[in-house]
């Protein structure tokens, strides 16, 4: 699983040895946000590197995310506002590997909200 863990130092729980990616962004100049109310107060339109890390490993599945875990569309929608001010363009590339994971688990449920979650983005673009 993925989350704040993979760019920690070890001696903070992390899997980076020494390094702490998430300070060596910060002073890179990214926006750090790790729950809904940094993502809420972030102005995508004025920050073009953001690093959004909502867990500690991979976020609660969408049908259980509590209220301070975004969601795939609110971090998608933050995520397209801040590229769209590229002149160039931009690829943006949306993975929900809860889905996989609910496969592997033989959790039908928690497969269908999670691919419900991405459905509903779908129609909002």
């Amino acid at each position: 699983m993925a989350g704040q863990n993979i760019f920690l130092p070890e001696e903070m729980g992390g899997e980076q040895g020494e390094t702490n990616l998430i300070e060596e962004a910060k002073s890179e100049g990214f926006e750090y946000i790790e729950d809904q109310e940094g993502l809420d107060a972030v102005d995508p339109t004025q920050h073009d590197k953001i690093l959004g890390l909502f867990g500690e490993e991979g976020l609660t599945p969408e049908m259980e995310r509590p209220d301070e875990e975004p969601s795939i569309a609110a971090m998608t929608e933050t995520a397209i506002e801040s590229l769209k001010e590229n002149e160039d363009g931009f690829f943006l590339m949306v993975e929900g590997s809860q889905i996989d994971w609910a496969g592997h688990e033989h959790d039908a449920a928690w497969a269908m909200s999670d691919t419900e979650a991405f459905e509903w983005q779908c129609r909002k673009l």
